[in-house]
């Protein structure tokens, strides 16, 4: 996705298809550039290199503590692909 400056999370979300129907919109985060992890609420508006993360409910409300083991180590490769994305 193409970074464009002055943009608020809502515009990148919805050229990447919008949010799911089981998404999580109160949990979602940015990961800034510099790995501060920030609630969406409380960005303003995106900065060239943030990673936008909005969860599946499913996510928030795990079965038992290792479907939370998994879940939180598919969402770190899914960050690190993310990132290396990002910085070629």
């Amino acid at each position: 996705m193409v970074y464009k400056e002055g943009q608020k999370a809502d515009y990148y979300v919805k050229r990447v298809g919008g949010y799911s129907r089981d998404n999580d919109s109160k949990n979602t985060v940015v990961v800034r550039a510099n790995g501060e992890v920030v609630r969406l609420r409380e960005v303003g508006t995106i900065k060239l290199g943030d990673i936008i993360i909005v969860p599946s409910k499913a996510m928030t409300v795990p079965k038992n503590k290792w479907e939370s083991v998994g879940e939180f180590a598919r969402v770190l490769g899914n960050l690190a692909i993310a990132v290396a994305v990002v910085r070629r």
